[in-house]
């Protein structure tokens, strides 16, 4: 979910041009240090804040050491890493895979996934060198920044009630996140609507918000990626195509188990309260 997401919806990766070596310095990297990520979240609980910071962690280490753009770029993809790579998939997931949620990896789970990714970072840094000191040291001390502030974050409540969401807030996020990506062509000016809407409002949201937010996000990152000026024109077809697919299978699958929803996450029940 985390690679499809962030490589072929929003065209980063044309389905054509997947090659090889694609599937090992890309998709792997995903999948390995998603794993990773997924991991953390369901032993330490974390809160819908947490995750957003984990998020842009992720986001910092593939932009300023894997790939290594310039200090501000990474900044703004490390956001979109954060809303489109981790929060919304995993609160997708939640709900697509109902149950209880437990950590999936022991310490020979850790150690390997731990040295897979140091192997990829020092071959990605003979084809990548590091070009932006400015951007090396800011991303150093923004990380130790969000493993501060992520450590503070704690747990989830678990005493206040959630009130869930006004009917007219639900309206005017989707109207605004519309609005937005058609005059700009920009989808993910829609997205980042919707990911503001959740962190900001989370603490309100019972259960159903949640489940909105998720068709929200498929609407307007899979089913709009057409609405993408900026990328690769080229590469829209296929990609768009699979996106739009996908979308609405996703889409189908969600309202299939939705009401067989039963606490999928534990951090959908009781982050809403950090």
């Amino acid at each position: 979910m985390a690679y499809v997401s962030a490589e072929i919806v929003t065209l980063s990766t044309p389905i054509e041009k997947i090659t090889p070596s694609t599937i090992i310095f890309s998709l792997s990297y995903y999948v390995v240090q998603a794993a990773l990520v997924a991991d953390i979240i369901v032993r330490r609980k974390l809160s819908l804040w947490g995750i957003f910071l984990i998020g842009l962690i992720y986001g910092i280490l593939e932009e300023v050491f894997y790939i290594k753009n310039p200090f501000f770029l990474t900044i703004l993809l490390a956001l979109g890493h954060s809303a489109v790579t981790i929060t919304f998939p995993y609160i997708l997931t939640n709900f697509l895979i109902p149950g209880e949620k437990k950590p999936f990896l022991d310490k020979k789970g850790y150690v390997f996934a731990g040295g897979y990714l140091l192997i990829l970072y020092t071959v990605m840094a003979g084809f990548i060198p590091f070009a932006y000191p400015d951007s090396l040291i800011l991303g150093i001390a923004l990380l130790l920044a969000l493993f501060s502030l992520l450590k503070k974050s704690g747990k989830p409540s678990t005493t206040a009630a959630m009130s869930g969401i006004k009917k007219w807030e639900k309206a005017i996020v989707p109207i605004l996140a519309a609005f937005l990506t058609v005059i700009s062509g920009q989808n993910y000016l829609g997205v980042m609507v919707v990911f503001i809407w959740v962190l900001l409002r989370q603490k309100v949201f019972n259960r159903q918000d949640f489940y909105l937010s998720a068709i929200f996000f498929l609407v307007f990152h899979f089913l709009a990626s057409i609405f993408n000026k900026s990328a690769n024109q080229s590469g829209l077809s296929p990609n768009y195509l699979f996106s739009l697919v996908t979308g609405i299978l996703l889409i189908a699958w969600l309202w299939r188990t939705s009401k067989q929803y039963q606490g999928a996450g534990r951090f959908l029940q009781t982050s809403v309260q950090t």
